[in-house]
């Protein structure tokens, strides 16, 4: 079973069913067991010909894509002398009963897909995650896992990225967003670091979320709209204001004319 969206309208959607792929020598069949589904996988089909996301899992047709998830699989056929049929892996799946692989680096860790048409493409969504040697895996967050983890790439480049430059001499770091799963995720990382303040730009109908988490600073910034708020953020001499969009990558700092630096 295949789901597929057409490329020019994602509004029209089909599921094809049909017997599974037999795996050739070298290659292995993985069946999907669980994956998320969240705004994040809507991202992938929105920018599926700008960054080649429709790429990872080619459809039946050019017009159509298949929606691109993160989630849970099992070997049910091998035809790899190094991958263990039962073998069970987290990595990046099509929305779909079944995906065939090209196992390459297999170890006790798990291994990469190397089919050719995957070659040019990015090689974090590459790994497949043999969850019995996986640290970060826990059988009682596996929901958690499928839908934070994709995102943890994002947040620990914006975490990693600031700190190697020093914050831009910040002492405190404005997240927009503050909801967002990138965002919670930020923060949680950049509340780590000493000396520097965050504060989550949030609506007001999330504020009380955004406060539960306990990984924000007290002052939070709570607006409808994209003008600033009336409301002033603790005094600072220096602040960086981090978007927490899906499509972020850490850039050269821009200068702004009242000390604050925007990244």
């Amino acid at each position: 079973m295949d789901f597929e969206l057409r490329r020019k309208d994602l509004h029209q959607t089909r599921f094809l069913f049909g017997d599974a792929p037999s795996p050739e020598d070298g290659q292995a069949l993985l069946r999907v067991e669980s994956f998320g589904l969240t705004s994040n996988n809507i991202t992938y089909a929105v920018f599926g010909e700008a960054m080649s996301y429709w790429d990872f899992f080619p459809a039946s047709n050019p017009e159509w894509g298949k929606l691109n998830v993160w989630g849970y699989a099992h070997v049910e056929e091998s035809r790899h002398p190094d991958l263990a049929q039962g073998t069970r892996v987290y990595g990046y799946l099509p929305c779909a009963s079944h995906l065939l692989v090209v196992p390459d680096r297999v170890n006790e860790k798990g291994f990469v897909d190397a089919a050719p048409h995957r070659a040019a493409l990015p090689s974090a969504y590459q790994g497949y995650r043999d969850v019995q040697t996986d640290p970060v895996y826990s059988a009682g967050r596996e929901a958690e896992h499928i839908l934070f983890f994709p995102l943890f790439f994002t947040s620990f480049l914006i975490d990693d990225f600031l700190s190697d430059e020093a914050f831009f001499g910040a002492d405190t770091i404005l997240i927009s967003s503050a909801s967002s799963k990138t965002a919670i995720i930020a923060a949680y990382l950049l509340a780590k670091r000493a000396g520097i303040e965050i504060v989550g730009l949030t609506s007001a109908g999330n504020s009380e979320f955004v406060k539960g988490l306990g990984i924000y600073d007290p002052f939070t910034f709570m607006t409808t709209s994209p003008s600033c708020p009336a409301t002033a953020p603790p005094t600072s001499t220096s602040r960086a204001t981090v978007p927490s969009g899906p499509a972020f990558t850490p850039t050269t700092a821009t200068a702004l004319p009242t000390a604050q630096r925007s990244v």
